[in-house]
């Protein structure tokens, strides 16, 4: 069911040719809920009995790059979902980056308990206002690894420790049926993952 909506160039992006949208289609006007507690994406090529999930997730860092940031993320599932997060980035010194990573981690730290909780869901689209965080896990990633993990210019990978065990958990969660695919979008569009990864650096 994955390849229905996944870019045919990229395997973690979300493509919205591929599930028969129009480039102006955003998350918000796709992603109802449906089920309790969950968004589901309503597409014309819905699978019946294999409901594809969406989340948003956001890191929020005031203060960034000053001695004074805190980081925290938020993950939202729906309105009042006992699934949403929001929650302190525990770590010194954290950057905006930093948090926007941590906010994946999260939210697929949730995707797999929601999965456990609801055995006929494979598929989720994870929604970010992120396009670092987009690049890195869809594009970059491969071919940092070929590079043993230098950039095109030779330099370390910056968050390397976050990014290549969030690649391993992705690839780990797919080879255990449980498929994830990002979709960029604006900010405006990732408002309550915001407002939970605010509400937690308060």
């Amino acid at each position: 069911m994955t390849s229905l909506f996944q870019d045919p160039n990229h395997p973690r992006l979300f493509s919205k040719y591929k599930a028969q949208f129009t480039d102006r289609a955003q998350p918000n006007d796709v992603l109802k809920p449906i089920i309790p507690d969950l968004l589901t994406l309503i597409t014309p090529i819905m699978v019946v009995g294999h409901p594809t999930i969406g989340l948003y997730i956001d890191g929020a860092c005031p203060g960034n790059g000053t001695p004074s940031a805190k980081g925290g993320v938020g993950v939202y599932f729906g309105p009042d979902s006992p699934y949403n997060i929001s929650d302190n980035v525990l770590e010194p010194n954290p950057t905006s980056q930093r948090a926007e990573l941590l906010a994946v981690y999260a939210g697929l730290r949730q995707i797999i308990f929601v999965s456990m909780q609801n055995k006929g869901l494979e598929l989720f689209i994870v929604v970010t206002d992120s396009a670092y965080v987009v690049d890195c896990l869809s594009n970059y990633v491969y071919k940092w690894k070929v590079n043993g993990w230098k950039t095109s210019k030779g330099n370390d990978v910056a968050n390397r420790d976050l990014i290549e065990p969030l690649d391993k958990m992705l690839d780990d969660m797919s080879k255990a049926g449980i498929d994830v695919l990002f979709w960029k979008a604006d900010r405006s569009q990732n408002v309550e993952a915001d407002r939970l990864a605010n509400i937690a650096v308060k």
